[in-house]
């Protein structure tokens, strides 16, 4: 486990002891595969292409080379400390790049967690858009975002009360259908 302190948060990475169930079940790769997959990540990494997933944040970029699959991070920090706008971030991150992203939330409605993507995209103010008190002019940026963020690869699951296994069957599924690349 890996620990990176930043300013009001502490990113844990662990490598996963788990995969996907089709993972899980296949044969292990030769060492000389595993020796090439590794060369070319080397090599993608030294062209300064990230070789994960991008996380909008460029400080964590340059430490973790970007998410990377197999990889479980967790976000830890106080409460009001920004941690939902920081997996907002990563979320939109991410699928702006066209990566498809499933978005778990057992604490906020989608309605919610939406209003959080659009304020961290246009710089609305949060509250105003839960009361709905916006000016004339902020209506068209609402607007705006909105159209732009309806295109992204993200599904949002607000179903309260589930349980780990029900997350993963639901990500086991999306995978099937449309694919997966963040969880």
């Amino acid at each position: 486990r890996h620990i990176r302190r930043f300013p009001n948060f502490i990113f844990y990475k662990y490598h996963s002891a788990h995969s996907s169930v089709t993972e899980r079940f296949r044969q292990p790769k030769t060492f000389s595969d595993q020796i090439i997959e590794t060369v070319t990540y080397i090599e993608k990494a030294s062209k300064g292409t990230l070789p994960g997933i991008t996380t909008g944040n460029l400080a964590l970029d340059k430490i973790t080379g970007g998410l990377m699959r197999k990889e479980l991070f967790a976000i830890a920090a106080r409460p009001g400390m920004g941690k939902t706008v920081e997996a907002v971030t990563l979320a939109k991150s991410a699928a702006m790049c066209g990566y498809q992203v499933r978005f778990e939330s057992l604490e906020m409605t989608a309605t919610s967690v939406i209003c959080r993507f659009i304020s961290s995209d246009q710089e609305l103010d949060g509250y105003k858009l839960r009361m709905g008190t916006l000016q004339d002019h902020e209506w068209s940026v609402l607007n705006n975002s909105a159209v732009l963020l309806s295109d992204l690869p993200i599904t949002i699951d607000d179903r309260a009360g589930k349980t780990i296994q029900e997350i993963k069957h639901g990500a086991i599924k999306q995978k099937q259908k449309f694919g997966l690349d963040l969880l």
